[in-house]
């Protein structure tokens, strides 16, 4: 007789089924101060800093620490890198943030953008309402975009993941569905870095507030329905 293995509850006893799909795992845990940024992915990556970006030992989620950031020239980058090219297939890129301030027009979170006068495979960031707005761009000259209903509550952890499955793209906010878009087609390709904290590479709407457990699965829908956020920091194996 087969068994069905339900995925998330393997993960929540330190073992991740698709481990060997993350092509970033930003654990975000060190020392007070400290500008190291680690990957814990199979395929490791140099996370570097910009401003003054460092690890923080206070109101972390999980761990040692987390990412601190002053909404002034603090983000991270990765290079270019094939890992981040995700073509027409799924993928999932999820994190935890806590916000101490509000944008007077957006903050940056996630995205592959090298300016905000330009498009990119995909971008992730909170309005001035809290709301959030997902972004991807199949064309490189227009957005795809889920507009959240839901807003981000001030210096409080919120789980968020932007997921592909299919030609459904979901953004996904504390493990609820709160907006859905059809995507078709492979995601436009650019080069620039991976940008964790900024609107893009060049320092724009920078992140005020903390950022912690950040990983990016390649070819992987982790999430197609709603589910209870990950109650730990994310598996190593």
């Amino acid at each position: 007789m087969s068994m069905l293995i339900n995925p998330y509850i393997l993960a929540a006893s330190g073992n991740d089924p698709s481990f060997a799909s993350v092509v970033l795992l930003a654990h975000m845990d060190g020392s007070n101060g400290s500008t190291t940024f680690l990957d814990s992915s199979t395929t490791v990556k140099t996370i570097t800093t910009n401003g003054n970006a460092q690890l923080s030992t206070t109101d972390q989620k999980f761990g040692t620490a987390c990412g601190l950031f002053d909404g002034t020239g603090d983000y991270l980058t990765v290079a270019d890198h094939a890992d981040l090219d995700f073509g027409s297939g799924d993928f999932t890129i999820e994190g935890f943030v806590r916000r101490q301030a509000t944008p007077s027009v957006v903050y940056g979170i996630f995205t592959k953008r090298d300016s905000t006068a330009n498009f990119a495979p995909f971008n992730l960031e909170m309005k001035s309402t809290g709301g959030l707005a997902a972004q991807v761009s199949t064309t490189g000259s227009s957005w795809v975009t889920i507009d959240s209903t839901v807003g981000l509550s001030l210096n409080a952890y919120h789980h968020l993941a932007l997921v592909r499955d299919g030609t459904t793209l979901r953004l996904f906010i504390d493990g609820i569905a709160d907006g859905t878009a059809t995507v078709s087609g492979a995601l436009m390709t650019n080069t620039a870095p991976l940008n964790i904290g900024a609107a893009s590479s060049s320092a724009e709407y920078g992140w005020n507030g903390r950022l912690d457990e950040v990983r990016i699965t390649k070819g992987v829908a982790r999430y197609t329905a709603n589910f209870t956020p990950p109650t730990a920091a994310f598996p190593d194996s």
